[in-house]
């Protein structure tokens, strides 16, 4: 073999091992290239889904509990029902609570009239009187700041101030409220008039009343951390036993919860409210307030928002789901 013909194979060699080292390295290429794409592409996958998942809670509607239609048995005033003429709902003013104390009989219940004539139609209105009749005149009420913000420590203040019932016979067209819970859980740091569990705001509609709470807010500013998980609130249907819707029954609800086994969200419930002179302020000679503690009537809310729709009746219905007179939404955001 000649130098030439050895060269020319040398060159051959060299040719080959430099292309075999070219192909692995296009291989490589090719292959990190492919694991980039997927990489890419499961990226783009995960931050799509993630899109559309917020996209879906931001177009998740605020919670609304069902259109039921009721029966309608409710007069409102004139300038209600003009209202309702050409808007779905109307907004009513929520009116601010005033205090009793030392007060006669005669005093509160003509204030209760005169904001009954401003939502209802009813000029021979007269207050019931087995709720109404055991208002002692002269006598304390319960205070709002020393039931639920002072503690019982002391009975100094206990009846001073705006009176808890008030809130509710201040707003007649709250057929159903909410009452705070027991001072066991306040704080009384942060505790003061303002800490009244007052609606944000009431509408009316031909078939419902709305009733809406900022219950998170209450109950993050004024419950003890210690005590949120425990805290039990109240139905207050003292309105809705005045104009005669003497039966309720929580017909549906979100993230609600009630403490007895045999509640209003159970069975159609007979409510017992009324106000008489009692001890339960351990002032001497007693002092007005609201009765009996209707256990059927204790709930706690488990996430925010809730909700609860409250059918009301004037007779006891056949059925959970008989027609109902009159329906109160309570929302609490």
């Amino acid at each position: 073999m000649n130098n030439q013909n050895l060269i020319n194979i040398l060159l051959v060699a060299l040719f080959v091992v430099i292309l075999g080292s070219c192909y692995n390295h296009f291989l490589k290429d090719d292959k990190v290239a492919d694991e980039n794409f997927a990489v890419t592409q499961t990226e783009a996958s995960q931050t799509q889904e993630l899109e559309q998942e917020q996209a879906q809670e931001s177009e998740t509607p605020d919670l609304k509990a069902p259109e039921v239609k009721s029966k309608g048995n409710i007069e409102y005033s004139s300038s209600i029902l003009t209202q309702l003429k050409t808007q779905k709902e109307v907004s009513v003013a929520v009116n601010p609570p005033t205090a009793y104390s030392g007060r006669t009989q005669e005093s509160i219940l003509n204030e209760r009239k005169n904001y009954v004539s401003k939502v209802f139609n009813m000029p021979n209105y007269k207050p019931m009187e087995s709720i109404f009749g055991g208002i002692a005149s002269g006598k304390p009420w319960i205070g709002i700041k020393g039931a639920y913000c002072d503690g019982w420590q002391s009975t100094k203040g206990r009846t001073d101030g705006p009176s808890e019932e008030s809130v509710f016979m201040n707003n007649p067209l709250g057929l159903v409220m909410i009452e705070m819970p027991y001072y066991t859980y306040s704080i009384p740091s942060s505790c003061s008039t303002t800490a009244k569990l007052l609606p944000a705001k009431i509408t009316v509609s031909k078939e419902a009343i709305n009733v809406y709470y900022n219950l998170s807010a209450y109950h993050n500013n004024y419950v003890r951390p210690e005590g949120r998980k425990y805290t039990i609130y109240y139905l207050k249907p003292i309105n809705a036993k005045d104009f005669g819707y003497e039966w309720g029954y929580v017909a549906n609800s979100k993230y609600v919860g009630f403490s007895d086994e045999n509640s209003i969200m159970d069975n159609v419930y007979n409510f017992l409210d009324f106000i008489h002179l009692g001890g339960a302020c351990q002032v001497e000679g007693g002092c007005n307030n609201g009765s009996p503690n209707q256990r059927a009537l204790e709930f706690r809310p488990n996430a925010f928002p809730a909700y609860m729709q409250i059918y009301l009746w004037k007779e006891h219905p056949e059925h959970t789901t008989s027609n109902p007179d009159m329906i109160v939404n309570i929302y609490m955001n």
